[in-house]
């Protein structure tokens, strides 16, 4: 057998001092028992003997003494082995923050035919319970050569080696043993943070056939097994696709009246997704941000002084000074931030940025940072944030990460059945798929692929378990409704299985709703009386009946705290709004504020076009415009862009109206789509053109301010939405103009989309 010098020999006197060290095993125990070793493994007539040694030690109360004599059984090799291996009940170990294994070893009898004994070392991992285990080995073909002086320090480096099935073990790493080993296999990926097991092998192995050697033995000592050094582990933020974990799933959220969303296809190449940055300004001081939070709290000390942050921006002309930031210490105190201040290049292009994790520095103050825990991450405008300003950021990372890109598979056993307004979607669980999660697609047609342009998305996205429920919507009354379901699996980096189809449809009856009256109120006058209103119907929002909802920590006691009936008509040119608001105490401020929202008052969110096919992030604009608008005392203030835009604010068409007879007030509006298509200066809205039967993005949220210094109760009317729809459109429901489902065509029975009433599971952007 060739002899490869081993360049990880190290001779050392002195005790080992790496930073990093964990104890693997001290083989301090008396006897070999279950506590020492668990598990012996020989080849008969080959013999394996442990013995304690208290005298002959490198640290603690002593070594283990081994002995063995290997028969010459199998040309490819007959093993002594021990180890062990963790119970079932018991958590896997996590190593992947150590970079290397050390071992101390005394050979105190030789082989004698050395060229035939090598040393390994196993490590067993599992991903998963149900799961075979999975060996990687370690070879040194020389460390059990001859007599040594003394102990001698082995040091592995714990990295793993590409393996194509034919490579076989050597001392550069560990790699899977060769495919004629006929070991067992599961992923077959170096899970470090799964380990269940290590074992230690003296092997006889390489001899020629035809002349096999009589046994061999040896008799070599080991003390102090541990790991050590600190590895640098990548932190992926965001990979893409979407937030993989750590990253916390309620992630991102934003702070200073800025917005942060996961827009699909917005990267820099085809089939990526980038984080939609809206700059706000709250405060009127340009500081203003978003941020994930990291759970658990990942440990970045292995590459804090190797590792950069990288990360690709595409920034808007006027966007100027930033901060990137890590943080740790407790949620409530975050007493430990490092950040890194940088200008970007503000060109509405695409360009990379990398900055080295040892030149971010304390900021505010935060002098306590801890690397190895670090539980949060942001990007903020260091106090030049202008409200409306958008940015761009993906393929946010540190060091060098290796994503994957291997689909899950597509899930079996789809089924779905409906009764009382309400579909249940139900399947099979992805096997072997840590972090795994579903959306629903479904159709009034036959389909095959979720980008078909007829085929809906149905919002909570990223289901956690194989159930999806449905509650079916239709124009005022209630009707049939045919669909056609499907759904894909998505792991943990973002992939996506092909999705799994129903070839026949499943009909059940759809609750009819409210809708947008295509007959204005005649003779309107805005002047809080509502009694032109009495013929159209309205949204009815309460939290007794269950039409509406409050938001938690934001309660709503009863009708009397609040009761909303809003209405909405339209003309050929206008848009007109009223609230009829119940309300035990009325608070408003009257002093022009970009606060509005802490007072009592409602807020619409309205897409001005006929949806069709699935939810988009953020709002668009141009032919498909969203718009937030916020009826206060005072003004309509539309707060797409941070609050900057107000609208009839001494216009004769706009009244909010505190009630005299009754405690509660009054809003009403008319608002011409031309003014609504100019109020955002420069984003080209299209003007709305009202036809019967376009299906209308909508949803309502009514601030409760009751008497408090800031609001203390939400309403809302989607069921997605736990003031949420002021980030994105995800989160909003549907009605349609009219009593129509389809524009240009008589009613029929197959309405164009559902609405999910499933809890909201964070994290929907993904």
């Amino acid at each position: 057998m060739q002899r490869i010098p081993s360049v990880l020999l190290v001779l050392i006197i002195s005790a080992l001092t790496s930073y990093g060290q964990v104890m693997i095993d001290n083989f301090d125990s008396t006897t070999p028992d279950s506590s020492w070793v668990h598990w012996l493994s020989v080849e008969n007539p080959t013999v394996l003997t442990l013995t304690f040694n208290p005298t002959d030690k490198v640290e603690g109360t002593g070594s283990m003494n081994t002995f063995a004599s290997l028969a010459a059984l199998h040309q490819w090799g007959t093993f002594a082995q021990f180890g062990y291996t963790l119970p079932d009940s018991v958590a896997p170990w996590d190593w992947s923050l150590s970079d290397s294994l050390s071992i101390w070893l005394k050979v105190t009898q030789a082989p004698t035919h050395p060229e035939y004994m090598v040393f390994r070392i196993h490590i067993a991992d599992r991903p998963d319970t149900s799961d075979p285990k999975e060996e990687w080995v370690y070879e040194n073909v020389t460390i059990l050569d001859n007599v040594t002086p003394g102990w001698v320090n082995l040091r592995v480096p714990l990295i793993d080696r590409v393996s194509t099935g034919t490579e076989i073990p050597d001392s550069t790493g560990f790699i899977m043993p060769p495919t004629g080993w006929s070991f067992t296999k599961n992923n077959q990926k170096f899970d470090r943070n799964k380990i269940i097991g290590w074992s230690i092998a003296l092997v006889t192995s390489g001899w020629d056939p035809s002349n096999p050697l009589p046994a061999d033995s040896i008799r070599v000592q080991f003390d102090q097994f541990e790991r050590f050094g600190l590895r640098a582990v990548p932190f992926v933020v965001f990979n893409g696709r979407v937030f993989p974990p750590p990253v916390a799933p309620t992630s991102p959220w934003a702070w200073g009246q800025s917005s942060a969303i996961v827009e699909q296809g917005a990267g820099p190449v085809p089939n990526s997704n980038a984080i939609k940055w809206t700059q706000g300004n709250e405060w009127a001081n340009g500081w203003t941000g978003w941020g994930v939070d990291v759970d658990p709290a990942f440990n970045l000390a292995g590459g804090w002084g190797k590792d950069s942050l990288k990360f690709k921006m595409k920034a808007q002309a006027g966007v100027g000074e930033m901060r990137a930031q890590f943080e740790s210490g407790p949620v409530s105190a975050r007493d430990g931030k490092r950040g890194y201040v940088f200008t970007p290049i503000a060109d509405s292009t695409w360009h990379s940025y990398s900055f080295a994790l040892r030149d971010f520095v304390d900021k505010d103050g935060a002098v306590n940072f801890d690397s190895s825990a670090v539980n949060a991450f942001g990007i903020m405008a260091e106090g030049t944030g202008i409200a409306g300003k958008i940015v761009y950021i993906t393929e946010l990372w540190t060091g060098n990460p290796d994503i994957d890109v291997i689909p899950p598979d597509a899930p079996t056993g789809l089924a779905a059945s409906g009764a009382s307004f309400v579909n249940l979607v139900t399947w099979n669980d992805v096997p072997n798929e840590p972090g795994v999660r579903y959306n629903v697609y479904f159709s009034d047609k036959p389909w095959t692929g979720t980008d078909d342009l007829a085929v809906e998305d149905l919002p909570p996205y990223n289901l956690p378990s194989s159930l999806a429920t449905h509650l079916l919507r239709a124009p005022v009354t209630d009707q049939n409704v045919s669909l056609y379901y499907g759904v894909v699996a998505k792991d943990a980096a973002g992939n996506i299985s092909t999705p799994t189809i129903l070839s026949t449809p499943t009909t059940t009856m759809a609750k009819g709703v409210p809708t947008i009256s295509m007959t204005p109120p005649s003779s309107f006058v805005a002047d809080g009386n509502l009694s032109e209103w009495s013929g159209i119907a309205p949204f009815d929002l309460s939290v007794v009946s269950g039409t509406a909802h409050a938001v938690p920590n934001f309660p709503i006691t009863d009708d009397a705290d609040l009761h909303v009936k809003a209405y909405l008509a339209v003309d050929a040119s206008n848009l007109y709004v009223a609230f009829d608001v119940d309300d035990d105490i009325v608070a408003a401020d009257t002093a022009a504020s970009a606060t509005d929202y802490e007072q009592d008052c409602p807020d619409l969110f309205i897409g001005m076009y006929d949806w069709r096919g699935k939810h988009h992030n953020g709002y668009r604009r141009g032919v498909t415009p969203d718009y937030h608008l916020r009826f206060s005392k005072h003004r309509i203030r539309i707060d797409n862009d941070g609050g900057a835009t107000v609208m009839l604010s001494t216009n004769p068409n706009y009244a909010w109206e505190e009630k005299i007879l009754t405690s509660g007030y009054t809003v009403e509006a008319k608002i011409p789509f031309t003014e609504l298509a100019a109020a955002l200066v420069g984003k080209n809205d299209a003007v709305f053109v009202p036809v019967e039967g376009k299906r209308i993005p909508i949803d309502f949220s009514i601030n409760d301010r009751d008497g408090n210094t800031t609001r203390s109760g939400i309403m809302c009317y989607s069921t997605l939405n736990n003031d949420d729809s002021y980030k994105d459109m995800f989160y909003w429901t549907y009605t349609w103009l009219g009593t129509k489902a389809v524009v240009g065509v008589e009613q029929t029975d197959h309405l164009p989309l559902s609405y999910s009433l499933s809890q909201n599971y964070p994290n929907p952007f993904n």
